[in-house]
């Protein structure tokens, strides 16, 4: 039984997911119960606070430049065979690997950490301690290996997609065929873009609901109280309500996301069987395949270049609220067309719907399928330790 740790107080969903899915001979460790932890739409909110003492340190650190870099306590390395970091480095003498979302991870999302601090992240990342370092797209990988294009950073870099599990759950008959947006971040995903290409879109077709799971400010539920086939749904729900209440019942998934490293949402949306229509950004092409299971549309902000290498007036976000201070302020103007569009076609072709989904249900089952995941954990565990 390889025994692996798994670094972080509150993981993200992804991550809890893969340990509660682990391969066969794999048994992972937690700093804290999984039980304990905040619900993953909680940890996706902008925080409502004073500025306290870890935002002071946090300021020392990106004024210092000092790299994702953390030292274990012995005690959380006994009886564990290996540790799994989210981004960090580690100054133990123990073998670790590193899973990188997308390289600015290694720099607390500062790229002035990134660059300045090159000589020794590289150090690190070549260490015989860091057995390899893990994304969960190609995208974040490519971000990681064209950035220190190096020989044993490459060498040492994988792509192991997350677990999805497919939705067992049978959609309901609906008077209405049923759109769906769902996110924790409403300008960030592009809802309010969504709702205004509804507007248009209701004008066309007399049969369309939409259904926004988000946290939607005030002002657009109030803008849109008297429309009766929009209907609105606070982001609190666990993932097992999100299959069974809303992926599993709609027709046609829209999310035009202007910033994501990967995206789960539309990789449970695609274990469901649903058409998507979303942007070209970052790892979402490696879930939406244009034409196949959806349509991508342009994003009116690309925050990496077509190598995948970040852009540094992004990283950090100029604003500490980026909801409010930088996306909401954001000229998304020509998505809105695009996407009255491209769900036009979704809307109007039944058979096209049906075959994207579809196709959506296949990709996940062959690409993402759960027994490629856990057999190439498992070598990558194996093989760290060998």
């Amino acid at each position: 039984m390889i025994k692996v740790l798994v670094t972080g107080r509150d993981l993200r969903q992804r991550r809890r997911e893969m340990i509660l899915n682990s391969p066969e001979g794999v048994e992972f460790k937690t700093l804290q119960s999984l039980t304990k932890m905040a619900p993953d739409h909680e940890l996706s909110k902008t925080p409502e606070r004073k500025k306290g003492w870890r935002d002071w340190v946090r300021d020392v650190v990106y004024k210092l430049h000092v790299p994702n870099i953390r030292y274990l306590s012995p005690r959380y390395l006994k009886n564990c065979d290996l540790v799994y970091t989210p981004g960090q480095m580690l100054l133990n003498n123990f073998p670790y690997i590193i899973e990188v979302d997308n390289v600015a991870a290694l720099g607390f999302y500062d790229l002035n950490t990134i660059y300045q601090r090159a000589g020794l992240i590289k150090r690190f990342l070549k260490s015989p301690w860091c057995k390899f370092l893990v994304s969960f797209s190609e995208a974040g990988r490519k971000s990681l290996i064209n950035t220190y294009p190096d020989l044993e950073i490459v060498a040492k870099s994988r792509v192991v997609y997350p677990y999805v599990k497919l939705n067992i759950y049978p959609q309901k008959q609906h008077d209405k065929l049923i759109i769906l947006s769902a996110n924790t971040k409403f300008y960030m995903k592009g809802t309010r873009e969504v709702l205004e290409a509804f507007e248009v879109l209701q004008k066309k077709y007399n049969n369309l609901e939409l259904w926004v799971v988000s946290n939607t400010p005030r002002e657009y539920l109030e803008k849109y109280k008297g429309f009766s086939d929009i209907k609105f749904f606070p982001a609190k729900f666990s993932k097992e309500e999100l299959y069974r209440d809303f992926y599993s019942q709609c027709d046609i998934f829209i999310q035009p996301s202007y910033q994501d490293t990967f995206g789960m949402t539309y990789l449970e949306v695609a274990a469901s069987g649903k058409p998507i229509v979303s942007t070209d950004i970052f790892g979402l092409p490696e879930i939406v395949i244009d034409g196949y299971n959806g349509f991508l549309i342009k994003s009116p902000v690309y925050m990496c270049n077509p190598d995948y290498t970040l852009k540094p007036e992004y990283f950090p976000m100029p604003v500490l609220d980026t909801e409010n201070e930088f996306y909401k302020k954001l000229d998304c103007q020509k998505v809105v067309p695009a996407l009255i569009e491209k769900t036009s076609l979704l809307i109007e072709n039944l058979n096209l719907r049906k075959r994207m989904g579809e196709n959506s249900l296949e990709l996940v089952k062959t690409k993402f399928s759960d027994e490629k995941r856990k057999k190439q954990l498992l070598e990558i565990f194996q093989s760290a330790l060998a």
